[in-house]
Formats: C-alpha cells, sequence, structure tokens
C-alpha cells in the first residue's frame, strides 16, 4: 500500500485528522493522554479507543519515519514504511497484550518492513536487468553510458510507453511475479496470449533502451 493510500486509509477511518498536526477526539472524552501512563493508554487501544491511537501516531510517527530513512536513504520511502508501520499497529491492536515498550515494537515492524521494501526493489530491479540482458555484460555497458539511476528510469519510462493491456500483463507477470497461467486465468484470456504480450513488451523495451543509447542491440 503506498503512501498516499494509507493517508486515505487513515482519513476515511478517522484515525488521523485532516488538519495537519491535529487530533480530534470525536468518540470519548480522553482530552489529555499525555497526562495518562502510556500501559494504560495501550489498553485503550485495545480497546479500540481511536484517541489512543492518535497520541501514539503523534508521539512516534516522526521517530518511527526517521528510523525508516536510516534503511531506505529515501524520504518517500520512509514515509511509506512509517504509514506501513502505523497501518500495522492497528490492525494488530488486540495483539498488544505482551508489548511492554512500544517504541522498540514499532521500530521491530519497522526495521522489518523497511528491509522486505529494499529486498523487493532489488529484486525488482534485477529481474529488469535480466528481461532487457542481450549477452553482454548489460549492467557494466549500460553504466558506461547513464548513470544506473537513470538507466533504472528509462527502463520505467520504457515500460510505461506499453500499450495499457500489454504493459499490464507484463507488470503482473514480470513485477509480481505471477505464473503465465495465473494471469491468463486472472484476465481471462489465454497463456498463449500472456506469452506474446511478454515477448512482444521485452522487445519494445530492449528497443527503446537502444534508441537511448542505453546499450547495443545485438
Amino acid at each position: 500500500m503506498t503512501r498516499t493510500e494509507n493517508g486515505n486509509y487513515f482519513l476515511q477511518t478517522g484515525l488521523v485528522s485532516a488538519a495537519a498536526g491535529a487530533i480530534h477526539y470525536p468518540e470519548t472524552d480522553l482530552q489529555n493522554p499525555e497526562h495518562i501512563a502510556e500501559e494504560e493508554l495501550l489498553h485503550l487501544l485495545q480497546a479500540d479507543d481511536r484517541p489512543a491511537f492518535h497520541y501514539f501516531y503523534k508521539k512516534y510517527h516522526r521517530r518511527v519515519q526517521n528510523y525508516a530513512l536510516r534503511f531506505t536513504q529515501c524520504r518517500e520511502n520512509a514515509q511509506d514504511v512509517a504509514q506501513d508501520v502505523f497501518l500495522k499497529l492497528w490492525e494488530n491492536r488486540k495483539k498488544l497484550a505482551n508489548v511492554s515498550c512500544l517504541e522498540a515494537y514499532l521500530f521491530k515492524i519497522c526495521k522489518n518492513k523497511s528491509l522486505t521494501l529494499l529486498n523487493r526493489k532489488l529484486c525488482e530491479k534485477r529481474m529488469l536487468l535480466n528481461i532487457v540482458y542481450t549477452g553482454q555484460d548489460f549492467e557494466a555497458e549500460a553504466c558506461k553510458q547513464v548513470a544506473a539511476e537513470q538507466f533504472e528510469r528509462l527502463i520505467y519510462l520504457a515500460i510505461s510507453r506499453l500499450p495499457p493491456r500489454r504493459r499490464h500483463v507484463f507488470r503482473l507477470c514480470k513485477l509480481e511475479g505471477k505464473t503465465h497461467r495465473e494471469v491468463a486465468a486472472e484476465l481471462h484470456i489465454s497463456p498463449g496470449t500472456i506469452h506474446d504480450h511478454i515477448v512482444k513488451a521485452t522487445r519494445a523495451i530492449r528497443k527503446f533502451l537502444y534508441l537511448c543509447g542505453s546499450f547495443q542491440e545485438t
């Protein structure tokens, strides 16, 4: 789930006020949670108390985001991770009975989600390189002519230029790792059609990169 989607979820469910930095207490008279022991607030959170959640969100969100930034080295990714952490906190609120230190609990979730994100992006990058591999030392060749980050952007740009249906099939198979049969069943088309889309998409991506001067066509 992206940061925007998470933000919409929090707003739609009333977990976070739309006003920046504001906390809204529509359901209880918990106006001064900072005067209540954290252990008691955890009990309230387990009982679905949203003001208690608001308090923890306001208190720990920045710390969690900064901790995620240490792993991701990207502010946008860190924001995504932080929102996921608090979504996880709300979803698991009934399972907090054995949590003695909420900050440590949140940091553990944050670390796991950050490492998962980094691993997914690394696998995705390797997969993209493999897609356009043409028998040469492709990554080294590409880096001679364009910076690695620029090269990655070119690949995504090439994908974005595919016809909508082909782009969708390509993302499902190559970026989400689904099999041709799984995608065929999901889209109600034959596995042969899926294969045809992948072949043509790969060819188009290679041609686009060739025209951009990222590698020599073979």
